[in-house]
C-alpha cells in the first residue's frame, strides 16, 4: 500500500511518499521538514482513535491501533498525518480498482485481500 501525502491547500502537489511493505513503511520526501514529519507519523507505537460504534454515534469510545499492521498504517497516516498538517490519499499497484458491486465486503477486506496477493 502506498500513501501520498499532500497539503490540504494544494491537494494535486504530493510533497512525500510512504510504503508499506507488510512490517513497517518506508518514507520518500524531498524536503527534510516533510519526511521528519513522516518519521513522526511513522513512528512504531499505537495509535489511539475516537470511534463511534452505533450507528446513532451517541456511544463513543476510545480504541487502539497497535503498530505492525495495515489498519495500524491506514490509521497512523491519516490520524497522524492531519496533526502534522497533511492529508493523505491511499494508492495501491495491483491492477484494478474499487467495484461496487462488490461491495458484499468492505473496503477494508477488499484492501487486505489486494495486498495479501501482491505479497504472494
Amino acid at each position: 500500500m502506498r500513501a501520498e501525502f499532500s497539503r490540504p491547500d494544494k491537494p494535486d502537489e504530493v510533497v512525500a511518499v510512504a510504503v508499506w511493505d507488510g512490517r513497517t513503511a518506508s518514507i520518500e520526501a524531498a524536503d527534510d521538514s516533510d519526511r521528519e514529519a513522516l518519521r513522526r507519523i511513522f513512528r512504531p507505537s499505537p495509535v489511539p482513535v475516537t470511534s463511534t460504534s452505533a450507528p446513532s454515534g451517541r456511544r463513543i469510545q476510545e480504541v487502539v491501533a497497535e503498530p505492525g499492521d495495515l489498519d495500524w498504517f491506514r490509521t497512523a497516516a491519516i490520524v497522524r498525518g492531519e496533526r502534522e498538517g497533511v492529508q493523505v490519499r491511499f494508492v495501491t499497484d495491483r491492477p484494478g480498482g474499487w467495484d461496487p458491486a462488490g461491495a458484499y465486503r468492505s473496503m477494508r477486506s477488499w484492501v487486505a485481500a489486494r495486498e495479501a496477493s501482491q505479497s504472494g
